[in-house]
């Protein structure tokens, strides 16, 4: 149906009605399908006026029947949430609805207190008696005597939904790589309430087949981050399995970062020097001030300070780029190597970020970071070294200058947030300047 036309483009959208003026969204209904409706042979909804927000609900209602439709034709063989929705469809199509067996109608003194129940019952007695009903016909029967059980992935939605965090693609995909493993123990999406302690333990066994115990413990934190805030807003009289869990040798399997030796670190100085792109001046300014990769990659022109008597960078959070610790907001000084090829990729641009390709001043796309970076340093000095080995190499190169720890926290951002902050402005951001001119003297004198 005719939905807008300018003199130069006719736009026509399926499932658009207009009756007198008034625009609808209406759908046939398949019919082997409307059953679940009532016998009706179309599903219709009132749309929004503006051609804007008319596309966007004519697209949203696309979207929900077309999964919705294909969840009700799956039968006994779709996923768990399509044997749900066929559940809530039928009950519906008895004029019922989950947990309807809990709550008696408001009828005259000894009059039945049930009768909304009536279609809903001798479809089930007609279908006991006849043999033949299904695992939804068995799900519809369970629930309309309790809550409809909060699946695993729709535990890990409302987690997005109430986390402050859960409309930022960075934090959900995290999110959801963490999540994602526990199914490898459940035997799929199976209700949040019939997940077992032992259960939690395989998941731990499970994965120290394949990964390190910090990921794990990374991955089990997620998993109890989600329960715990399902239990919360569902108000749910279940215990949290995944509490507690013991992880054997924690941390005993980790690998320590390897420092650049100071010939290292001069080849790859050198190296980001002659080249001079993008990733070579990251490459440098994480090296020689300390910074975690990230941190680098996501600064914009504002957090850049070029012109005062000691030039420095601002690392800060921001929309949806956020640090890694409290600790990290911090000011950090650049020696004159630094301050030279920061001021020249600001010049490469004009973007609002220092480095476009990684940062698009919302978020910073940290995987691309570490990828390209990991094989530029292996492919130059052949080692299995990281980005990450230049800010353990600038620690290391503190300590052996015998920088005071509150100076090496302040330009780390391994302190207290008190300290890293504090230390960012006047005398002392000049006495942090000062420690990393000393540290690097090693490394920067013989080039």
């Amino acid at each position: 149906m005719l939905l807008i036309q300018t003199q130069n483009i006719t736009v026509k959208l399926r499932y658009y009605y207009s009756n007198n003026g008034q625009h609808w969204f209406q759908r046939s209904v398949p019919k082997s399908l409307q059953r679940f409706y009532g016998g009706q042979k179309l599903v219709r909804h009132k749309l929004p006026s503006n051609n804007a927000q008319m596309l966007t609900e004519i697209e949203r209602l696309t979207r929900h029947y077309d999964q919705h439709f294909i969840a009700l034709k799956s039968g006994d063989s779709g996923t768990p949430e399509q044997m749900q929705q066929q559940a809530v469809a039928l009950l519906a199509s008895k004029g019922v609805y989950p947990g309807a067996a809990l709550t008696p109608a408001r009828v005259p003194a000894g009059c039945w207190a049930w009768p909304h129940l009536e279609y809903i019952e001798e479809y089930l007695r007609d279908k006991k008696d006849a043999g033949t009903m299904t695992k939804v016909d068995e799900l519809a029967e369970q629930i309309l005597t309790k809550p409809l059980p909060i699946l695993l992935s729709r535990a890990l939605e409302m987690y997005f939904d109430n986390h402050t965090r859960g409309q930022q693609p960075k934090f959900r995909n995290d999110t959801i790589k963490h999540w994602k493993n526990i199914y490898e123990v459940t035997g799929g999406d199976i209700p949040l309430e019939d997940v077992t302690r032992a259960m939690a333990k395989q998941y731990v066994k499970h994965r120290m087949r394949s990964v390190k115990t910090g990921t794990i413990d990374r991955e089990v934190k997620t998993i109890n981050a989600v329960i715990n805030k399902v239990i919360a807003e569902a108000s749910l009289n279940i215990t949290n399995v995944f509490e507690r869990l013991a992880i054997p040798n924690k941390g005993k399997d980790a690998k320590p970062r390897e420092d650049f030796t100071v010939k290292e670190l001069r080849s790859l100085l050198d190296d980001c020097v002659k080249k001079g792109d993008d990733i070579r001046i990251l490459v440098l300014t994480v090296c020689l001030t300390g910074s975690r990769p990230s941190e680098i990659a996501g600064l914009r022109r504002e957090d850049i300070y070029l012109d005062g008597p000691v030039p420095f960078i601002d690392i800060v959070d921001y929309a949806n780029r956020t640090l890694k610790t409290k600790n990290s907001i911090r000011k950090v000084p650049l020696i004159p190597l630094a301050a030279k090829w920061v001021k020249h990729q600001l010049g490469s641009h004009q973007e609002g970020v220092l480095f476009p390709r990684y940062c698009d001043g919302k978020e910073v796309m940290g995987e691309n970071v570490s990828g390209a970076t990991g094989r530029y340093i292996k492919a130059l000095l052949g080692a299995q070294k990281t980005l990450y080995s230049g800010r353990h190499t600038t620690k290391t190169l503190l300590d052996e200058a015998d920088t005071p720890e509150y100076l090496s926290y302040g330009i780390g951002g391994w302190g207290e947030t008190s300290v890293s902050r504090s230390y960012g402005k006047g005398h002392s951001l000049q006495q942090k300047y000062e420690a990393l001119m000393k540290a690097f003297k090693p490394v920067l004198e013989e080039r």
